[in-house]
C-alpha cells in the first residue's frame, strides 16, 4: 500500500481518554438533577423583546418566536419558520454546573413539524474545563418534512469534569418546527438493563475488530474503563451513553454512534443517503471567456433517492451551458466543499473527472480494495469486477466537447470528507493540478455496524486512494500550495499557460 501525508495517527487512547471514562462512575450512582433543571422549557414566559425567557437565540435566515396556537399542554410553543431562503436557527440555554459535576440524566422534549428540510433537532453539549465532554444534535435521527407532536430524548451520561451543560433546539434550512415541553429527566426512574454490561462488551467488540486505527486503542484499559462507567442497576440509555462517550473520546470525526431506525442502512454511504439531501446547486461560470469554473457544494444526505438523481442532472444542464468548442480549460472548486454524500457528487463532476475508475477504498495493510468510478452519468462503485451504480442520471449526460481540457482543482483545509474524495477523483487525470493547502484529513472509508439494539456505531475502517492506488491520508496534498484565496489565480495562470489556452488565444 503507497502512502501520502506527512501527518502520522495521533496516540487515541491516553491518560485523558481513560480518565474521562473512569469519572464517569464516580457520579453515575448520584442520580439528584433538582439543581440541574431546564428553565422554562414549555416557553410560557417571553422577555420584554417578546422573545423566551432565559433562552439564548442565534439566528440565520430564520424566524423564532413564541405561538400561542400550537403547544402542548400549556398556552405557548417555540416556533422557528423560514421566510424564503432558508436558513438556521440554534435556540440554547446554559446551566451552571458547579464543581460537583452532572450526575446523568435525559432531556426530553416534544417537536412538531411541517414542510421541514433537511432537520430539526433537539441538542445537549456537556462540556468541562478542557473543552466539550459530550454533544448530541440528533444527527442521526433528525425530525423532517411533516410531523405531529411527538417526544424525543437524549441521554447525557454522567461526569463529575462537567461544569456546564447547554440544551436547545435547532433548524437547519426550511419550513416550520415547533418545539416545546423541554426538560430533564432522573434517569434512576427509568427501568435497568440487565445486559447493559453485555451490551457495552458488544460495542467493544466491534470496535475492536473494525476500527481503522484500532492498533493505537489500548483496548484492555477501554474496557476496565468502560465497565467502570456502568453503575448497578444500568439502564439502556446509561449504557448506550457509556459507549457513545468512547466513541467520542477517540476523537475521530468519522467515528459516531448512531440511534437506531426503522430502516438500517449497512455502511456510511447508506447511512448518509438515508437523510434528507440539502444542497446548493453546483454552478458553473465562464471566468476570462474561456475558462470554465466549476464550484461543487457538499452535498449532506439523499433523500430521496431522486433528490441525489435531480442535483447530479441539475449539474450536467449547468456545465453543458458553458462547454464550447471554445473553452480551453476547467477549474474544479472544491474549496469550501466539507463533504456528505460523494455519489451525486461524483455523479455530478464525473463528465469532467473522465469515465472509468476515479478512485478506491483501500483496507489496513493494503488490503480488500474497492474501486469507484464514473460511466455515462453514473457514480459507481464495486468490490470485485462487477459495479453497481450508486446515482445515474435519467437524462442524457454531459459529454464535454473536448475531453481532454487540462483541470485545475482547488483545494483548502475546508475540504474534507467526501469533498476529499471527490479531489482524489481527478488526482492520476492527464493534464490536471491540484492548487491550494492540504486537505482537512478525513480521507477515510466509513461503514456501519449494528449493535444488538439497531444502534450503530459507524467508524473508519479503510483509507482513500486514487485511481492508481496511492493512498492519500490523512489529507489530500497540492501539487501547488498556496493560500485559499490566491489558489483561483494560480489555476488560471497555469491554465492561460497551456497549450490549449495559449495557441488559440
Amino acid at each position: 500500500m503507497l502512502l501520502s501525508g506527512k501527518r502520522s495517527r495521533p496516540e487515541l487512547v491516553g491518560p485523558r481518554f481513560i480518565l474521562a471514562l473512569v469519572l464517569l462512575a464516580a457520579v453515575a450512582a448520584s442520580h439528584s438533577i433538582a439543581a440541574q433543571q431546564v428553565d422554562n422549557g414549555s416557553f410560557e414566559r417571553s422577555n420584554a423583546e417578546g422573545d423566551p425567557q432565559s433562552w439564548l437565540l442565534q439566528v440565520r435566515g430564520l424566524t423564532v418566536d413564541l405561538d400561542d396556537s400550537a403547544s402542548v399542554g400549556g398556552s405557548r410553543a417555540l416556533r422557528i419558520s423560514d421566510s424564503a431562503s432558508g436558513g438556521s436557527a440554534l435556540v440554547t440555554q446554559e446551566i451552571e454546573l458547579g464543581k460537583s459535576g452532572f450526575p446523568g440524566a435525559t432531556l426530553r422534549g416534544r417537536i412538531r413539524t411541517r414542510d421541514v428540510s433537511p432537520s430539526a433537532t433537539l441538542v445537549a453539549i456537556l462540556e468541562g474545563p478542557d473543552g466539550r465532554i459530550f454533544m448530541d444534535d440528533m444527527r442521526d435521527r433528525v425530525v423532517s418534512g411533516d410531523s405531529e407532536w411527538q417526544e424525543y430524548r437524549i441521554h447525557i451520561p454522567p461526569s463529575s469534569e462537567a461544569r456546564k451543560l447547554t440544551v436547545g433546539a435547532l433548524v437547519i434550512g426550511s419550513g416550520t418546527a415547533w418545539f416545546d415541553d423541554l426538560a430533564l429527566i432522573d434517569d434512576a426512574k427509568q427501568a435497568a438493563d440487565p445486559d447493559a454490561r453485555a451490551y457495552l462488551l458488544e460495542a467493544i467488540s466491534i470496535l475492536r475488530a473494525n476500527y481503522l486505527h484500532a492498533d493505537d486503542v489500548d483496548w484492555e484499559a477501554v474496557r476496565q474503563a468502560g465497565l467502570a462507567a456502568l453503575p448497578d442497576g444500568a439502564t439502556r440509555e446509561q449504557a448506550r451513553a457509556a459507549v457513545s462517550m468512547m466513541v467520542q473520546q477517540l476523537d475521530d470525526p468519522h467515528t459516531m454512534l448512531a440511534m437506531p431506525r426503522e430502516a438500517e442502512p449497512s455502511n456510511q454511504q447508506e447511512a448518509e443517503s438515508a437523510e434528507p439531501l440539502s444542497a446548493e446547486p453546483l454552478s458553473a461560470e465562464l471566468i476570462g471567456g474561456r475558462i470554465g469554473l466549476i464550484r461543487v457544494p457538499r452535498v449532506s444526505g439523499g433523500t430521496p433517492e431522486q433528490a441525489q438523481v435531480k442535483f447530479a442532472e441539475n449539474a450536467h444542464r449547468t456545465m453543458k451551458s458553458i462547454d464550447s468548442p471554445d473553452l480551453c480549460g476547467w477549474v474544479v472548486d472544491l474549496r469550501d466543499n466539507t463533504g456528505g454524500n460523494m455519489w451525486p457528487m461524483l455523479a455530478a463532476i464525473g463528465p469532467i473527472a473522465g469515465p472509468g475508475i476515479l478512485g478506491r477504498f483501500v483496507g489496513p495493510e493494503g488490503g480488500e480494495v474497492t474501486d469507484w468510478g464514473y460511466r455515462e452519468g453514473a457514480a459507481w462503485v464495486s468490490g470485485d469486477s462487477d459495479k453497481s451504480e450508486r446515482i445515474a442520471v435519467s437524462v442524457e449526460p454531459f459529454r464535454p466537447t473536448n475531453p481532454d481540457l487540462p483541470v485545475a482543482v482547488l483545494i483548502s483545509t475546508n475540504t474534507s470528507s467526501s469533498g476529499e474524495a471527490t479531489a482524489i477523483a481527478f488526482i492520476g487525470r492527464d493534464n490536471t493540478r491540484l492548487f491550494g493547502s492540504e486537505t482537512g484529513g478525513l480521507a477515510t472509508a466509513n461503514n456501519g455496524y449494528a449493535l444488538s439494539d439497531g444502534t450503530r456505531i459507524v467508524l473508519p475502517i479503510g483509507y482513500m486512494a486514487d485511481r492508481h492506488g496511492q493512498v492519500h491520508f490523512p489529507g489530500v496534498q497540492p501539487d501547488e500550495e498556496v493560500p485559499a484565496d490566491t489558489a483561483l489565480d494560480a489555476a488560471r495562470t497555469w491554465l492561460q499557460a497551456h497549450e490549449s489556452c495559449a495557441e488559440s488565444s
